[in-house]
């Protein structure tokens, strides 16, 4: 072989090469075996809005884990779950005669669904399956007025009134789990202060664990206790 070829040769090899990894590197890669292909069909769409129950009456929602959604009634008391992808919606708490919800938190600790409300004229906080929709705990706030909105610390569930300028808490267990015990209610007094009946401003304030005092059914104690 005379060296003009030898040069064309190894020319015409790299030149071939280079082509054909251009070629692997930008063709679509084959989908695995049992993928679905996303080319194949139209792409899903998340729904622009959620149907929920004709009289449903929301009012609180919270997110649960991925897209998952949980919402209350003000009607019924009933907790409705769905998807935000699909726009799927299932009960997961029925609703009860007299009983109205508000507020809802979900705990990813334990996938607790936190709700306040009222059954007739006695407010309720109530912690429910996020997946069976048990109620796992049904606490009485004695003294309370239009129980309204809650917030999962590490240790306690707080709650606030709108008609009543306190907080209500709810101590928890290890891991976020319900203790049974009572509810207590704190009035923060915060020199040159009003008093407050939410959690954000109270945590501005000082918060009630660490300052102040607080009323309660039986008297005055701190509110760390």
């Amino acid at each position: 072989m005379h060296r003009g070829d030898l040069q064309l040769s190894r020319r015409t090899v790299l030149t071939t090469a280079a082509a054909s990894a251009l070629v692997a590197f930008t063709a679509p890669a084959a989908p695995a075996a049992g993928a679905a292909s996303v080319s194949s069909g139209h792409p899903r769409r998340v729904p622009e809005t959620v149907s929920l129950p004709a009289g449903f009456r929301p009012e609180g929602i919270t997110s649960g884990p991925g897209l998952t959604f949980y919402v209350g009634s003000v009607a019924d008391g009933r907790i409705a779950t769905g998807s935000l992808r699909t726009g799927a919606v299932r009960n997961l708490l029925p609703g009860a005669t007299g009983r109205s919800l508000r507020g809802l938190f979900w705990d990813r600790r334990t996938g607790l669904v936190w709700a306040v409300g009222s059954v007739g004229d006695v407010g309720h906080v109530w912690a429910v399956n996020g997946r069976s929709g048990a109620v796992v705990s049904d606490t009485v706030v004695p003294g309370a007025k239009f129980l309204n909105d809650l917030v999962v610390t590490r240790d306690r569930v707080w709650v606030t009134d709108s008609m009543v300028d306190r907080l209500t808490w709810i101590r928890l267990g290890p891991r976020g789990r319900p203790t049974g015990t009572p509810a207590r209610s704190c009035a923060c007094v915060v020199p040159g202060r009003p008093a407050t009946g939410s959690p954000s401003t109270a945590t501005a304030y000082g918060d009630c664990q660490t300052v102040h005092s607080c009323s309660t059914t039986v008297g005055w104690a701190d509110c760390g206790e």
